[in-house]
């Protein structure tokens, strides 16, 4: 699932270039018609050239815009200048390696927290900025210098010349693109865990590649399901207010408002049913933790995976039928059931309410007509050809088989080409949904129910054709996000192709190296199904018991199954948009609502294990930020609103950083606070004590 990116990645190199609008009106929230919307510098300096000769229905506040619409940020917040200055240089490389390390380390420690994030990319951008400003600044000029070799030295490692918009965004793609190879390390972390083995460096390599209060105990137990949140795996967070910024992050600062709305009725649906799922002893919940992603015994204690394995890792049915098939959790059964739902919402969503959009994309992509100026003004660049992309899907695909043939993968090469079609089928319908919403939804689901369907009895094989499968889909909406970016910012489309393949290897290798550093030291927090409010293996435990589960998928979700309403997901998540465009012609007011079904029933059931607590902070940020700020002070939200979420992702961040290893143990060894009452031995929240 990609993030909204686009918007702050423009604000940072644009942040200047946004000037009121003189000729507007001063008067609250009116209609302007017969504008032409400038775009200048800072300076003065108009270098912009005008989006369009009006300003349609375009509402203005003191005389700044009010951004309503995606085409609205393009016309008043992105200019379509092009400077004309270098984008590949010796210095954008130097400093987009070096955040690629930071980007690298800082997501790989979020991997096990008990909420996964990943680096704010407006963070990394200012971070790059400061530091090619500086380089700029305080390096000499080569101009200055008399002895020609050296003056030419100087130029080629950019010293002392200006540091550019282009140098500035190819930086920023190698930095964002180093966590592109993330869940093939993941992989291997869910290997060395509930596997004990750990695979060959170069299988590593080659893998890495191709896929890149004082009430009683029983009163408190019903309050820390309910309210409680600040550790892993311990409530819903209802009402749960945090102003840890790393579990907030600026997401709710970016996201467009109707995306926000969806995701909040999703939100509202969960409490309720999570609720009903326990009291009710759904599937046996009662016998479980309330919220876990790991596999348990019928009696309620750990299920050891290897259990239940040949030392091939391919189940052995002799041992399954003494140990039991494994138990999930009632949450991880709604969690499971709720994506399915998005899944197929997602499919049918798209095809119905923008069908007519792809055509015509696609045609004017053919014919080279697409009338947003941005497009055109990139014309002048050569395109990458078609040849690169397949020389390069030659060579990963390559190293694909080579890993299936001779890895200990169980995953076998007629498989791993049913991986890559699954996901090259899926990627469009989610990249789609990421470029008109700013935010996706995890389509990892289907990808282990088709494993698990044409590979039964081997959840290793599931692991690496899910890996393959996801990364593809991750990749292309990567990509397309980061070349609409280059777009914006008249990047060359060949510079960006070529600096994002080097950034995603880059950042594998080191994830590779941080995962391996904090498995190694953290493995017992990581193993247990509950976890602590600082280290949390959720996130692998859920591929894993995904992956276990799905490989039984005739025990589990058969008709006969326990869990058979979790494959059914998919035929109900199908008809979910067709009740809504039912719903639409019979009711034209409802058209108007910015209503999508896949968002929504995602996010119902999203949150089925990890931190809860910052739901509520997130919603007020958002609030804030879309509903108040962005309209009622849209001189203030125009320019800032991105550049301070970035602040504080970035101080956050940098902090988590530095804690994990000098006080946490990511290290190996740790060295914990003074316990006092901000921060108690046992729960975080004050609902339960250690022994509880």
């Amino acid at each position: 699932m990609a993030g909204g990116a686009t918007a702050p990645v423009i604000m940072v190199s644009y942040a200047n270039d946004l000037k009121q609008n003189e000729n507007a009106p001063s008067e609250p929230l009116v209609t302007v018609d017969d504008k032409i919307a400038q775009v200048s510098t800072a300076s003065g300096d108009e270098r912009g050239v005008p989006l369009s000769s009006e300003n349609e229905d375009t509402k203005f506040l003191k005389g700044h815009p009010v951004l309503e619409t995606g085409l609205e940020v393009s016309k008043y917040l992105i200019s379509a200048r092009d400077d004309g200055d270098p984008a590949f240089t010796f210095r954008c490389i130097v400093l987009g390696t070096a955040f690629t390390a930071l980007s690298s380390v800082i997501t790989m420690l979020y991997t096990f927290k008990p909420v996964q994030m990943q680096v704010s990319a407006t963070f990394l951008q200012l971070m790059i900025f400061i530091f090619g400003e500086a380089w700029a600044r305080i390096t000499p000029r080569p101009d200055k210098i008399k002895v020609k070799w050296l003056r030419g030295t100087l130029r080629i490692l950019n010293f002392g010349q200006p540091f550019g918009i282009k140098e500035h965004v190819v930086a920023s793609q190698i930095a964002s693109s180093g966590n592109n190879g993330l869940s093939g390390i993941e992989v291997y972390a869910i290997e060395r865990l509930f596997y004990d083995r750990s695979i060959s460096a170069s299988t590593a390599v080659l893998a890495t590649f191709s896929i890149s209060l004082k009430a009683p105990i029983s009163t408190r137990s019903v309050f820390k399901k309910v309210f409680g949140g600040a550790s892993s795996n311990e409530g819903m967070g209802l009402l749960n207010f945090t102003l840890d910024w790393q579990y907030i992050q600026s997401t709710y600062l970016s996201l467009p408002f109707k995306q926000q709305i969806n995701t909040w009725a999703g939100y509202f649906i969960w409490y309720p049913v999570m609720l009903s799922l326990w009291y009710g002893n759904a599937w046996g919940a009662k016998t479980f933790p309330f919220m876990s992603a790991s596999l348990f015994s019928a009696n309620g204690t750990s299920f050891s995976t290897t259990s239940i394995l040949t030392s091939d890792n391919v189940v052995d049915r002799a041992k399954l039928e003494r140990v039991g098939l494994p138990y999930l959790t009632s949450s991880t059964v709604w969690g499971f059931f709720s994506q399915n739902l998005a899944i197929g919402a997602l499919i049918t969503h798209v095809l119905i309410f923008y069908g007519k959009d792809m055509i015509l994309a696609w045609k004017q992509a053919r014919a080279r007509t697409q009338p947003d100026p941005h497009y055109q003004g990139m014309l002048k660049y050569k395109e990458v050809p078609m040849w690169w992309y397949f020389v390069l899907f030659g060579l990963a695909f390559i190293a694909g088989i080579i890993v299936t043939a001779k890895g200990e993968t169980t995953l076998p090469v007629w498989g791993y080409i049913i991986s890559l079609l699954l996901g090259g089928f899926i990627a469009p319908f989610s990249a789609i949904l990421v470029g008109l919403f700013g935010n996706g939804i995890a389509t990892n689901q289907i990808s282990k129910m088709v494993a698990g369907a044409v590979h039964p009895g081997r959840p290793l094989a599931n692991l690496y054709f899910a890996s393959w499968s996801h990364q593809v889909i991750l990749l292309a909406v990567g990509l397309a996000n980061w070349l609409k970016i280059g777009q914006y910012t008249k990047v060359p489309h060949r510079v960006m192709f070529t600096t994002q393949i080097y950034g995603t290897l880059l950042g594998a290798a080191l994830n590779y190296v941080v995962m391996t550093i904090i498995v190694t030291n953290e493995r017992d927090v990581l193993l247990d199904p509950v976890g602590t409010n600082v280290w949390s293996g959720s996130s692998l435990q859920s591929m894993n018991s995904q992956a276990i589960t799905w490989a039984l998928a005739k025990d589990m979700y058969s008709l006969q199954g326990r869990y058979f309403i979790v494959p059914i997901g998919i035929l109900i998540g199908l008809a979910l948009p067709v009740i809504h465009w039912g719903v639409n012609r019979w009711s034209p007011r409802i058209r108007k609502w910015p209503i999508n079904t896949p968002i929504i029933v995602f996010y119902s059931g999203a949150s089925y294990f990890g931190i809860t607590s910052f739901i509520w902070s997130s919603i007020t940020v958002g609030v804030f930020s879309q509903l108040w700020l962005r309209r009622r002070m849209p001189h203030i939200y125009n320019k800032y609103n991105y550049l301070i979420g970035a602040a504080l992702d970035g101080g956050s961040q940098i902090i988590i950083f530095v804690l994990s290893f000098a006080v946490m143990g990511a290290s190996g060894k740790e060295h914990p606070f003074p316990k006092w009452w901000g921060n108690p031995s046992g729960n975080p929240d004050h609902c339960m004590s250690s022994s509880e």
